[in-house]
Parts: C-alpha cells; sequence; structure tokens
C-alpha cells in the first residue's frame, strides 16, 4: 500500500533523470553512428526490437503488479511482487528458448539466410529474462509511491549502459559490444530497485499469480502491441530493405524520441495517481485535464526544426549517409505527438482499471500499421512507413479517446494544445522567412534552429498561464540560489 504521489514532483524528478541520460544516449548515438554507420547500427536495432517484443508478456505482469503495490485496497505487496518476478522470470526463459528454436529451425529449413554470430545469438537470449526481471523490479518500485525515483535509477541505468557500450565499441567489439552492454546493466539493476526499502519481497503465491495474471493477460497483449505498433516496421524495414536502411529509420526516429519524455513525465505518476483515486472519476478526469495536455509540448516544437532544418542537422551529426532520413524526422515530430498523448490517455485508463480498452486500441492500430507497412513499403520504401505510422496513431488516439469518454461519461479537451499549435504555427512562419532569406550555412542552419525554438517557446509561454508561472518560479528560484552563492 502506497501513500499519495505528488504528481508535480514525480514529474520533475523523470524529466531531471531523463535529461541527464537522453544526454549521454545522444553522444553515444552519435559515435556509434560514425563508427558502426547505418548498417553496423541497424543490426544493433533490430536485434533489441527483437528482445524487447520477447519481454512483453513480462511487460504486462510487471503493470499487473505496479497496480497492486499501489492499490490502497492491496495488503500483500510483497507477495505480488515476488510472484511477479518468478512469472516474469519465467516468462522471460520461456519466450528466449522458443524464439531461439524458431530462429535456428527457420535458418536450417531455408526459409531466410540471416546468420547472427553465436556470441549474439547468447547476449539476445541472456537480455530477454534480464529485460523482464528489470521490467517487474522497476515497476513494483514505481507502484510503491517512487515512480520519479523508479525514472532516476531507470536513467542511471540507461547512462552507464552507454558508457559501457562505448568502452566496448571504441575496444572494437562492435555489435557485439553494443548487445554486451545492454545485458550487462540490465542484469546488474535488477537487486538495485529490490535492495530499496519502499519494495517488500515474500512468499509467492498461486492466488497472486492468478490476480496477477488476470490483470495482465489484457496488459500483456497491449504490452506487445504497442511494441509491435512502435518498432514491427523496424523488422519489416530491415527484412525489405536491409540493416542500412533499418539504421537510417532508426537514428532519425530516435533523435527526436526525448520530446516523448514530457509525455513520460506525465503518464507514470498519473497511473499511480488515478489509481488511487479510481473510485471519482472526477477527479481523476480533472487531473487528466490538469496535466494531459502537456504531453506532446516538446514534440510539436520538433516539426518546425525538422521541416526546414532537419536533413542539414542529420548529416552533420551523424554522417552523409543518414541524410535521406528527413522525411522520417519530420514524420517523427508528428507521430510522437499524437504518440506522446495516446500513452498519457492510455496510462489514465488503465488507472481506471479499463485495460479491454486500451488493449482494443493498441491491437487495432498495430494491426493497422503492419499491413500498411506490408503494402506500401516494397513500393514506396521509408515514405510508406511515414504514411502508416501517423495513419495507424491516428486510429489508436480516436479509440482511446472514445474509451475516456465511456469510462468517465466526460469528454477530454485539453486546451493547452491549443496554445501549442498557436506556437507551432509562429515558429513555422519564422522558419520559412529564414530558410526563404538565407543560404544553408553551419550559422543560419544554428541561427535558424535557436529562433524557431525562441518563438514557439515565448508564444506558448504568453498564452498558457501555467507555462507562465513554471518559467516564473524555475527563473526566480535560479536567482535565488545565484545570489545566495
Amino acid at each position: 500500500m502506497t501513500d499519495r504521489i505528488d504528481m508535480l514532483v514525480e514529474g520533475q524528478k523523470y524529466m531531471v533523470a531523463r535529461a541527464l541520460a537522453m544526454i549521454l544516449s545522444a553522444i553515444g548515438t552519435i559515435l556509434f553512428a560514425n563508427v558502426l554507420g547505418a548498417g553496423g547500427l541497424g543490426e544493433f536495432y533490430i536485434y533489441i526490437v527483437v528482445a524487447a517484443l520477447c519481454i512483453k508478456p513480462a511487460s504486462g505482469v510487471a503493470v499487473a503488479v505496479e497496480r497492486a503495490v499501489s492499490d490502497h485496497t492491496t495488503t500483500d505487496d510483497g507477495t505480488s511482487v515476488s510472484t511477479g518476478l518468478l512469472i516474469g522470470l519465467l516468462l522471460g526463459c520461456v519466450v528466449a528458448a522458443v524464439g531461439w528454436l524458431l530462429y535456428r529451425g527457420t535458418f536450417s529449413a531455408g526459409i531466410h539466410d540471416y546468420w547472427i554470430p553465436v556470441e549474439q545469438q547468447l547476449l539476445l537470449i541472456a537480455l530477454v529474462p534480464s529485460w523482464s526481471l528489470y521490467e517487474v523490479a522497476s515497476r513494483a518500485f514505481s507502484g510503491a509511491g517512487h515512480p520519479g525515483d523508479s525514472t532516476i535509477i531507470d536513467a542511471t541505468r540507461g547512462g552507464i549502459e552507454t558508457v559501457v557500450q562505448i568502452v566496448l565499441v571504441v575496444w572494437g567489439l562492435g555489435v557485439t559490444g553494443l548487445l554486451a552492454g545492454a545485458t550487462l546493466t540490465t542484469a546488474a539493476f535488477v537487486p538495485i530497485y529490490l535492495s530499496r526499502g519502499a519494495v517488500t519481497i515474500a512468499t509467492p503465491s498461486l492466488s497472486a499469480g492468478r490476480r496477477l495474471l488476470s490483470f495482465a493477460k489484457y496488459s500483456s497483449v497491449t504490452r506487445l502491441a504497442e511494441r509491435v505498433h512502435r518498432s514491427g516496421d523496424v523488422l519489416l524495414i530491415g527484412f525489405f530493405l536491409g540493416p542500412a536502411a533499418t539504421g537510417i529509420y532508426e537514428v532519425a526516429i530516435r533523435a527526436l524520441r526525448y520530446t516523448k519524455y514530457v509525455g513520460r513525465a506525465i503518464k507514470r505518476p498519473l497511473l499511480v495517481s488515478v489509481s488511487q483515486d479510481a473510485q471519482t472519476t472526477t477527479e481523476a478526469m480533472r487531473t487528466l485535464n490538469k496535466t494531459g495536455g502537456y504531453a506532446g509540448f516538446a514534440s510539436l516544437l520538433a516539426i518546425p526544426l525538422a521541416v526546414f532544418y532537419g536533413e542539414e542537422l542529420l548529416r552533420l551529426i551523424y554522417g552523409s549517409e543518414f541524410g535521406d532520413g528527413a522525411i522520417i524526422l519530420i514524420a517523427a515530430g508528428v507521430y510522437y505527438t499524437l504518440l506522446t498523448h495516446s500513452e498519457v490517455l492510455s496510462e489514465f485508463l488503465h488507472g481506471l482499471d479499463r485495460p479491454k480498452l486500451v488493449t482494443a486500441s493498441i491491437v487495432t492500430a498495430a494491426l493497422a500499421r503492419v499491413l500498411v507497412s506490408i503494402l506500401l513499403l516494397p513500393t514506396f520504401g521509408l515514405y510508406g512507413i511515414v504514411g502508416a505510422m501517423l495513419c495507424a496513431e491516428l486510429l489508436r488516439i480516436s479509440i482511446l479517446l472514445y474509451g475516456v469518454f465511456i469510462s468517465t461519461t466526460q469528454q477530454y479537451v485539453p486546451t493547452q494544445v491549443g496554445y501549442q499549435l498557436v506556437g507551432l504555427c509562429g515558429a513555422m512562419s519564422v522558419g520559412w522567412v529564414l530558410t526563404a532569406v538565407f543560404p544553408t550555412t553551419l550559422i543560419s542552419v544554428s541561427i535558424g534552429v535557436v529562433a524557431v525554438a525562441a518563438v514557439y517557446l515565448v508564444i506558448v509561454g504568453l498564452l498558457d498561464v501555467v507555462v507562465r508561472q513554471t518559467v516564473h518560479s524555475t527563473l526566480s528560484t535560479t536567482a535565488s540560489y545565484v545570489s545566495r552563492r
């Protein structure tokens, strides 16, 4: 049983932790892209997507554990945690074994000729159960009333993982070094969550297992469908276009993935908060309307930057071969704007114990994205992926909005998004003028990026009183600290 959490404090912890991890991850990606090239980087991303798909059954159990621990009516937190860890480990081992047997069988039968070095096979097999345990442990700690601290630990793990990977890649291990870094750090951080005082461990029980699996049967399908929805196109690109195209696509997508962390800072505390208020939908809806509209704040800003300066930035930062990903960069800005709002709505419905609605939305969107990708990708290449990803996410968010309405009998109308769209129009206008007047140089691109971002932030700050008060409070706190120094 957990105490009520402060969503603002937990969200701030999330943003600080993610900002630090983001810096290290960005440095690592730039280094990996320049050292391994699009082909090597693409291979690693394909492996990670495969592992991420394999851990989704355990991920659903992890969500069930988090909800059980955060529920004020639960008195067996320790039993739920230990049972969830045992189920997660078993699921991870079984799925890893089945996946390896399928790979070897299809290779031996000549269905494909993609050979993975033995050492990389072993690392992938070890990564799946390690990652499964990590999911359960981190969710348990978050559900115990520490979503912000959970994120700090996760960000620390991500930062250390990047450092280890950089060392191993520089050492000459290439893709194997990237996999080794991910596997070792993930396994090493599982006991860190469990050793924290907030997480209680007790003897596993069949009754706790039944409760967790009852919720997880929907949540696991949801998490699997979410991963297929978000990353299934990586496997399709790898199959139809090869690892190099996968590397270009993933670099462009990952260049903007940090914009979704504003939404992530909202959604995890939102699930815990709504779970605590699950019997008062009016209060839960008030929380959603107060915070949900800021989910796509950073993603909207990325759109004008990608439209006017995307290709130049990709070539400059990652290498000339990555410039072809400019169209993906633009689509990623729109996609992450929709995705962040979808994730917030999904966590809201999970907190209200409406997992069926979330499952329906993500399964429908995942199927639509895969089918449209298969139809368009062979003919239109990466452009086909753009159409598939945007259509599917629009479908998903439409279903979720309907789900919120029928669950609360209230419409979700975030007024903050209107202010952000006005800022987007202003930023697009400034970007259009600057690119029309000045030739493309390093100096003009640098000035343009700063100007576009500044116009967006100023306009939103002037229109949105919450943003304005937050900026004023931050500046006042900073000034007070500096004066004391």
